[in-house]
């Protein structure tokens, strides 16, 4: 069993399952797949599976929902299946839970903006507004651009040297 596959804690996960022949191709599984999902301490956590979708030859995802599953914690996936009706050794799939959004957790967000749905407008507290002003006053004003001379610029270019000669003129 090399790596594992992820799933977001929540009341569902997939897993994905390539059926691969001795030859490396993708092929179809026959009789259909099936898989059990143990707990860390090695129990059968009895959930069913939902469903399984072919993605494509040999490429399935096998879908569980009305589950609980929290960040951290890690399952096995033992698949079973066959190829040409012939079973094959069930194997397992390291399944890591991961959360569902990272830097959220219990976060407390209150005051620092609103969203006022009428208006389609954000206000935020004052030290992100502070924060957020950029310095401008070095940029240059179109009035001072202006004043920069134009220059001109020509080349010519000869192959029988291969060099180029450059030519800057005011305008």
């Amino acid at each position: 069993m090399a790596g594992y596959q992820e799933a977001y804690a929540g009341t569902s996960f997939s897993v994905i399952v390539n059926v691969i022949d001795d030859s490396g191709a993708h092929v179809a599984a026959d009789p259909s797949i099936d898989a059990v999902v143990y707990n860390s301490a090695g129990g059968d956590t009895g959930w069913l599976i939902q469903s399984v979708t072919t993605i494509a030859t040999g490429i399935y995802q096998i879908n569980w929902s009305g589950v609980s599953i929290a960040e951290n914690e890690k399952y096995t996936v033992s698949v079973t299946g066959g190829i040409g009706g012939v079973s094959w050794t069930p194997y397992g799939i390291a399944l890591l839970v991961r959360a569902l959004e990272r830097g959220t957790d219990n976060v407390d967000t209150s005051g620092l903006s609103t969203f006022n749905a009428s208006t389609d407008e954000v206000t935020t507290d004052a030290a992100s507004r502070t924060a957020s002003q950029a310095n401008v006053a070095a940029l240059a004003t179109q009035a001072e651009l202006d004043k920069v001379p134009k220059k001109d610029v020509a080349h010519t270019y000869s192959s029988a040297t291969d060099s180029a000669d450059v030519t800057i003129t005011e305008v």
